[in-house]
This record gives C-alpha cells, structure tokens and sequence, in this order.
C-alpha cells in the first residue's frame, strides 16, 4: 500500500518533501513532521479491487526507524496461516471479534467493498467505516510538531472483544507507543505465531521472518484508544489530554 503514495523519506536532515499528502482515489495519506511520517489508508472508494482489509491501517516511521508497518506478503500460494498478510488482525487497526471488515470470498476477492467516509482538517484525518455489523469504527490521525496521535472510538450496543494491534519488526520499537484504552484492558505480544500467522514480517515475497505484534483488548460495546508518540498522554472520563493539556 505505501507504493501507491510513493517513497516517503522522513532523515531529519531532509524536510523538502511536503508536510501532507493525500491520494483520495488510492486512498492514502501522509502526515510528516521533523521527527517522522504516518501513513494512513483511509479508502473513500475503490477503483480496482481490495486485496487486502486493511482500511484505516497506519504505518509509522519515528526518525529514520519504522516503529509500526505494513506486514508485507509472504506468498499468495501458501497454505501457512496469514501468508498472504491479507486479514485485518494483520494490520495497524482495529478487529471487533478477530473478525474482517469485509468477507473473503476469494484468494483475491473481499465483498462487500467497505469504503471510508472521512473529514479532513488541519493536521488531521477523522476516518469511519461500517465493515462491522452493528459497530461503528472511526479513527481520526493527528500531527502534532513533535509527534503523532491516534485516536480510535469503536460504538456498538453489546459486548464483543475488540482489539488494537500494532506491528513492527522490532519489540524495542514498539514499545515507543503509548497506548491507552477508555475500558478495562489487557496486553499481548507476540512473535512469528504460526497458528494465527501474526507476529511475521515479509521485505520481499517469498521471504518471511518473526516480527512482533502488541494487542489492547477489551470486552465492550465501546471504547476509546489512543496511541501516542513524542508526546504524553492521559484518558479520563473519556476525556484525552496530551502533554498536561486537554485535547
């Protein structure tokens, strides 16, 4: 997916690409700053086919290190779980029952297409999409001049497990993130997990390596994450404040 937004180089002491881009019809962005890059994929349509369900998936580049990314595709061909990298619990989002937003129907083929409505302001994306009967899933991205936010409000009205994942190639990277969820909790990491594929990062086809993948769940009808770097942040009464300041 970053292809279609095309190479997005964040060294520090190179600053001549532009501060935002944005391909509505590939349905990709990119916010950069002075420290680092996100790239959000938020679709408002599709002109070809998805092969993936990967809709608001975010990659994260913090100085010249990916701390979140793309898994990559190990093979089409394959029969080892999660080869493809295709499946949403794959992906930098959100999974309400370790579901996908869209159902497979093939090795290339995700119907209903889901799409993304989306509302843009200064320094910021809000994206929601309807992939998951009853739930509502929204995630807004935000730049700050040191650093990144994303938010994530799921609504729905009974409980289902719902997760956030984040990906990476390294544990030490990953542990940059701050992570808050508005509900009770738990944490889970995770390395080349054969069973589910998760944990697994692929540079090239064919070539396929351990990684790691850190999962928030909780068991609700709704709930709020936000994940945070180059900044603090605290959650109360649903409330976000970000570095002592309220949001």
């Amino acid at each position: 997916a970053l292809l279609l937004c095309g190479p997005i180089s964040t060294t520090t002491n190179d600053f001549s690409v532009a501060e935002f881009v944005d391909k509505p019809i590939s349905g990709v962005s990119v916010f950069r700053n002075q420290l680092g890059s996100l790239f959000f994929r938020n679709p408002t349509d599709f002109k070809y086919r998805p092969s993936h369900a990967d809709q608001l998936h975010v990659s994260l580049k913090w100085g010249n290190e990916w701390v979140a990314d793309d898994v990559g595709t190990f093979s089409y061909n394959s029969r080892l779980a999660g080869a493809d990298g295709s499946n949403a619990n794959q992906h930098n989002v959100i999974t309400i029952n370790n579901q996908n937003p869209m159902r497979r129907f093939s090795r290339f083929l995700w119907l209903p297409w889901t799409k993304c409505s989306r509302v843009l302001k200064l320094n910021q994306i809000r994206a929601t999409h309807a992939g998951y009967p009853h739930y509502s899933c929204e995630r807004t991205v935000q730049k700050l001049p040191h650093g990144f936010i994303i938010i994530d409000k799921i609504k729905g009205k009974t409980n289902a497990e719902i997760s956030l994942r984040w990906n990476g190639r390294s544990k030490l990277a990953l542990e940059q993130l701050s992570i808050i969820c508005s509900a009770e909790s738990k944490e889970d990491w995770q390395s080349g997990n054969e069973k589910t594929g998760e944990g697994w990062h692929s540079s090239s086809y064919g070539v396929r390596e351990p990684s790691w993948v850190r999962t928030i769940t909780t068991r609700a009808s709704s709930a709020i994450f936000v994940t945070a770097i180059g900044c603090a942040i605290k959650l109360e009464k649903n409330k976000l404040w970000v570095d002592g300041k309220k949001h």
